[in-house]
């Protein structure tokens, strides 16, 4: 999970549920509080991935298994971005239901040592990023990749229509999970979005730099003012690894990234890649959300409806 500490702060730190653009009263869901879970209901069993501030674990919840993440050491020690990280994420994932997007089923709070962990729902499938660089084995075949497709697509749509809007500003394969392993080209994908620590609220104009540079916006690394089209942008690359099973710009070192897409260049310029091999108009597409200008790239109503349609025509052309 990423999330970057700053400066520590040795004041004591506010609490992780105040200070947050959406409040408990929010009419898309009950805040964390409301969700709160006794710590002995909850048994850790195995980590399963770790960031510089948290770890996630595989646990279970009376029975049930769940993704319980946890920040490294106690509240008193954490510093002022990961005190704001924790509140978005948990703030974000308590207001939002939607069938692509990682739920949140509580909160752990741990008086006597002074930390918190959040529940999630288990994926069992591990990232799209470990599907589609790490399975060669696996012939994924096109209706499967659609699917990743629409539903990330769907859950964007979703994030950025709510009122304010929800940049996810970290939009990448890694972040995408599977609901269930794909094991075979008949498997159908189910794809959940997740980790929201970088996400924020459309209130305005945005300028700082988060993210991963091979998947991030040219304004959002040129530090100049972003919206929403800034995941759209990310959105390109991943429609991208999923057609060629490539890392965009994956020769490259992040410092390189940055400098080829803010000059304007993209991975489908890379000679090694076998641009034939996917659908024209979904190479539109890519080439579409892509574009320099953000206000050039469609939205991701315009992008589900594509998908969709392109969907529907590959499988006629199948069978």
């Amino acid at each position: 999970m990423c999330m970057h500490p700053s400066r520590a702060i040795s004041e004591e730190p506010p609490d992780l549920m105040e200070g947050h653009p959406l409040d408990g009263t929010d009419s898309r869901g009950p805040a964390p509080e409301s969700r709160e879970i006794p710590a002995d209901s909850i048994e850790l069993i195995k980590q399963i991935g770790e960031g510089m501030t948290s770890e996630v674990w595989r646990g279970r919840l009376r029975g049930e298994v769940v993704a319980i993440k946890k920040l490294r050491g106690n509240a008193a020690g954490m510093s002022l971005s990961m005190i704001q990280a924790a509140q978005r994420e948990l703030r974000i994932l308590a207001n939002v239901q939607h069938p692509h997007i990682m739920k949140f089923i509580g909160l752990v709070v741990e008086e006597e040592e002074d930390s918190v962990r959040w529940v999630l729902e288990y994926c069992y499938g591990d990232s799209l990023f470990h599907l589609l660089h790490n399975k060669w084995n696996i012939n994924l075949c096109l209706a499967q990749r659609f699917k990743m497709l629409i539903d990330t697509a769907s859950a964007q749509d979703y994030l950025h229509n709510m009122d304010p809007p929800i940049i996810h500003r970290d939009l990448k394969s890694l972040n995408l999970m599977l609901a269930q392993p794909v094991e075979d080209e008949f498997t159908v994908p189910d794809v959940k979005l997740a980790d929201f620590g970088y996400a924020r609220i459309e209130e305005r104009a945005m300028t700082q730099a988060v993210g991963t540079k091979h998947w991030m916006a040219p304004e959002v690394l040129t530090g100049t003012e972003y919206t929403t089209k800034a995941d759209v942008f990310s959105f390109a690359m991943v429609i991208f690894e999923a057609a060629f099973r490539h890392v965009p710009f994956e020769r490259l070192k992040p410092h390189q990234v940055a400098q080829r897409i803010v000059q304007g260049v993209r991975p489908d310029n890379d000679r090694h890649i076998d641009l034939s091999s996917t659908p024209p108009r979904l190479l539109e597409l890519i080439r579409a959300c892509w574009q320099q200008n953000p206000d050039d790239r469609p939205d991701f109503v315009e992008i589900h409806e594509r998908l969709i349609e392109l969907a529907s025509q590959a499988a006629d052309e199948i069978f």
